[in-house]
């Protein structure tokens, strides 16, 4: 289901991009997985804690979610 919807959403935005909290592993190695890289982190303005903005390039292939 995510590969559908991701490719879904590329088609009709390029690029994705999703924002993570530091402290979500498994958030992180999920987003790692899909192929999505880090581009910045900085300090959430509500909780004061740090926020990752991961990136998939609009022409990465897409890979099938793992179980």
């Amino acid at each position: 289901m995510w590969a559908a919807a991701s490719a879904v959403a590329q088609s009709l935005q390029g690029a994705l991009e999703v924002e993570v909290f530091a402290r979500n592993l498994i958030g992180r190695a999920f987003y790692a997985r899909q192929g999505f890289v880090l581009m910045c982190k900085k300090l959430h303005a509500q909780t004061g804690l740090a926020l990752l903005r991961w990136r998939l390039a609009a022409d990465h292939p897409q890979q099938p979610m793992s179980r």
